[in-house]
């Protein structure tokens, strides 16, 4: 296969240009002051080129590494005289296209690497980068300092290539690129510039960001020099992230300089496992495959081996020794971490820690401690002091709130605060106008017919959604509908559907609220009825809700479906699914609501969630949903950001 792909990796061509702001002269930035029209030079920094003005890259496969033969250097000369610093960045930015060249290359495929040449040697400043949406990029700060009269000198190298293992040639449905495209229209044009002046710049590294923030009443360090945010929401507004279109919270700092997050809204509801053991469990699967899959650019992003340390220590002022530590990309916190997060909150205030949202979400740590545990332990509701509870993995199914590690040499924009959260210089940006809603990410925000959801994820270049709210009347109080009528043993939303019944939900929403307006952007979806053997310890895997095969170690992108489908325009989530979770931030103040997943093989129940935690309903019994729909390829971004309600894309096709 390797040789195969060699073969077809052939005809990129890489160019850096540079950007000189005073036509043919290599001057490229000036300091100056106007006084009566007279020109006062304060200090001068010159850059030119010494290898050329082109790395052309041909016969290109993608590498591991770096080619130490292939670079771009150029040289910073210049002085300061004043009596300020000069502070000049290196940014880089798209390029030209190339002649005879249509596709310019993916930006998550690219890698950088700048050093210094001092002494023939070189010093790394930038190593093994990502750039994705490379427009106006800085990378790298340096000064020349005040009052230096002699000429600095310093030179750099910029090496770019393709990335190891992140590009598929071919014709299949997964490749990045079919031959013809790869071979004939893909190119790589990249400027770079330095710009300068007497302000202060700096390359926003993460973790100093969140530290300068940091004090006595907001943190606590334990004796591994960790430090956690510890406070309420009002002690902690600056540690929120918008990440691949969901909002997260860092919850610690290590000595590493990486952070570890959580999504600030439960992303789903499960059944934790059939055990307490987090590597071999459900939780474990979720997170790591359908979830890590919403993730954009993840490799480049978070630490894909973090340590997940299992653990019951709650409470101890020391680091405890963990009884299991779990490699893996995505995990859930442990008691030891959340009872930092309260450390500094007194008992008055507890339901306000920044950590606490009101509902029952999955922690990673069985109760005593042991693998041999029955039951594991979650944050509930405020009805004792801390908050925990207790529950036997197979028979609760509370909320995943995924955690991540950041990797040391990301950057972060923006303050961090709620309405101004942190950006990831390396994710991707918020949609432009015009572009397909179906390439954007799972989490982002869209308004459609004047309500509000949330992607779902992209289905054979269909974008799903379900709403963020639920179905309410005329009143605009939430409404209440039977599922079914089980007294003619009926338990699927297809014979809801067909039913001509406006009292099941299933008719309801694909006639009474499916309005011709929403209608005009609408496919019909595949909507997947898989059976929860509630009954069954063994059978309460989310698997079972899409797959066909029973206990599958499949993902379920993968798995082959189970044939109980649901073919039509409006549709509520399943159990598993991204956003079936009950909303409103407290369960006390939440509807009952139905998932579309039977239960068990009674034919008079449905999975819903009660009071925040999946349990079942009889068909008779009345309760609210929140509609899924998915919309035609076609639909394109004609406004907003995408990253809260208020923002929410606005669509037209």
């Amino acid at each position: 296969m390797n040789n195969y792909k060699k073969s077809l990796m052939i005809g990129i061509i890489a160019i850096v240009t540079l950007v000189l702001v005073f036509g043919g002269s290599f001057a490229l930035i000036n300091y100056s002051k106007t006084i009566n029209n007279q020109s006062v030079v304060a200090g001068d920094i010159y850059m030119k080129y010494t290898n050329g003005k082109e790395i052309v890259l041909n016969s290109l496969t993608p590498r591991d590494t770096y080619d130490e033969n292939s670079y771009f250097e150029f040289t910073i000369e210049g002085n300061n005289d004043s009596k300020k610093d000069i502070w000049y960045d290196v940014v880089l930015s798209y390029g030209d296209k190339v002649n005879g060249r249509t596709e310019r290359i993916r930006d998550d495929l690219l890698r950088f690497r700048l050093v210094e040449i001092i002494n023939d040697e070189e010093k790394v400043v930038v190593d093994n980068q990502s750039y994705n949406d490379l427009n106006e990029r800085r990378i790298y700060v340096n000064t020349i300092k005040a009052n230096t009269t002699e000429k600095v000198d310093i030179t750099y190298r910029l090496y770019m290539w393709v990335a190891s293992g992140t590009i598929l040639v071919g014709n299949t449905e997964d490749a990045v690129y079919d031959i013809d495209t790869w071979n004939n229209q893909v190119y790589a044009s990249i400027n770079v510039t330095v710009n300068g002046d007497f302000n202060e710049k700096e390359v926003p590294i993460a973790a100093d960001k969140v530290k300068n923030q940091l004090n006595d009443n907001n943190s606590v360090v334990d004796d591994k020099g960790i430090i956690y945010l510890s406070g309420t929401n009002e002690d902690i507004n600056f540690n929120y992230v918008w990440y691949s279109g969901k909002l997260w919270r860092i919850t610690q700092i290590n000595p590493d300089g990486t952070m570890k997050m959580i999504t600030e809204d439960a992303m789903t509801g499960i059944y934790f496992g059939e055990t307490v053991d987090f590597e071999n469990s459900w939780a474990y699967d979720w997170l790591n495959e359908d979830f890590l899959d919403t993730l954009y650019n993840y490799q480049d992003i978070i630490v894909t081996d973090a340590k997940w340390e299992l653990t019951a220590s709650y409470g101890a002022p020391y680091h405890p020794e963990p009884y299991k530590i779990v490699e893996t990309a995505v995990g859930l916190l442990n008691t030891y971490e959340y009872y930092r997060s309260l450390e500094k909150v007194n008992v008055e205030k507890f339901q306000k820690v920044y950590l606490n949202n009101g509902y029952q979400w999955w922690l990673s740590s069985a109760c005593d401690d042991t693998l041999e545990s029955t039951a594991i332990y979650a944050v509930g509701p405020y009805d004792n002091d801390d908050g925990l509870w207790g529950g036997e993995p197979y028979l609760s199914a509370w909320g995943v709130r995924p955690a991540v590690v950041l990797k040391s040499d990301i950057m972060l924009e923006h303050s961090g605060t709620k309405n101004d959260p942190f950006i990831i210089v390396n994710d991707k940006k918020s949609g432009k106008v015009n572009e397909k809603l179906n390439n954007r990410l799972s989490g982002e925000y869209v308004k459609v017919d004047n309500k509000i959801y949330r992607i779902v994820g992209i289905e054979n270049g269909t974008v799903k959604l379900t709403s963020v709210d639920y179905v309410r009347g005329a009143d605009n109080n939430v409404l209440n509908k039977v599922y079914n009528n089980p007294e003619k043993a009926i338990r699927d939303y297809i014979d809801a559907a067909n039913s001509n019944d406006p009292d099941y939900w299933a008719y309801y929403l694909n006639n009474n609220w499916l309005t011709d307006n929403l209608k005009k952007y609408l496919v019909e979806g595949t909507y997947y009825l898989g059976l929860i053997q509630g009954t069954t310890t063994s059978m309460r895997s989310y698997k079972n809700t899409i797959c066909q095969e029973i206990e599958t170690n499949e993902t379920t992108k993968n798995c082959l479906k189970t044939e109980k489908i649901w073919n039509g325009y409006v549709g509520i989530p399943r159990i598993g699914e991204m956003f079936a979770y009950p909303i409103d931030g407290n369960i006390q103040n939440t509807p009952n609501m139905f998932l579309i997943t039977p239960y068990s093989n009674d034919d008079y129940y449905i999975a819903a969630y009660v009071n925040g935690n999946i349990d079942v309903l009889l068909y008779r019994t009345a309760a609210t949903v929140r509609p899924s729909i998915n919309l035609k390829s076609s639909v394109k971004i004609t406004g907003g950001d995408g990253m809260s309600p208020d923002t929410a894309y606005e669509i037209g096709l």
